[in-house]
C-alpha cells in the first residue's frame, strides 16, 4: 500500500522489488525483439531464394516444354540421346574390358 498503514520504507521497497521486475520483464523483452527480429529476416531471404529456385526451374520447365513440342528440336534431342547412348555403351565397354579375370 503507497498511502495505507505501512510504513514508509515498506512502500519504497515494494516500488523497488516492482521496478526491478519490470527492468527484468524489459530485458527479457528486448532480447525475445532481437531474436524475433533476426528471425524473421532469416525468414525472409529463405523465401526470397525458394521464389528465385520456384522461378528458374518455372523457366527451365517451359524452355523444355517449348523444345519437346517443338518438331524441329526432336531430331537434335534425338541425337543428343543416341551420343549419350553410345557414350555409355563405350563406358561399359571399356569397363569390361579392364576387369581382371575371374579366377576360376
Amino acid at each position: 500500500m503507497l498511502f495505507g498503514k505501512k510504513k514508509p520504507n515498506t512502500d519504497l521497497r515494494d516500488i523497488e522489488r516492482l521496478l526491478f521486475q519490470v527492468l527484468n520483464n524489459q530485458e527479457v523483452i528486448i532480447k525475445k525483439e532481437i531474436y524475433m527480429s533476426t528471425a524473421t529476416d532469416n525468414l525472409t531471404v529463405a523465401i526470397s531464394n525458394i521464389t528465385v529456385t520456384i522461378a528458374t526451374t518455372v523457366t527451365l520447365l517451359q524452355t523444355l516444354l517449348a523444345d519437346i513440342e517443338n518438331p524441329a528440336e526432336e531430331a537434335a534431342i534425338q541425337a543428343q540421346v543416341d551420343l549419350l547412348n553410345a557414350q555409355n555403351a563405350a563406358l561399359v565397354a571399356a569397363n569390361a574390358a579392364s576387369q581382371p579375370p575371374v579366377a576360376g
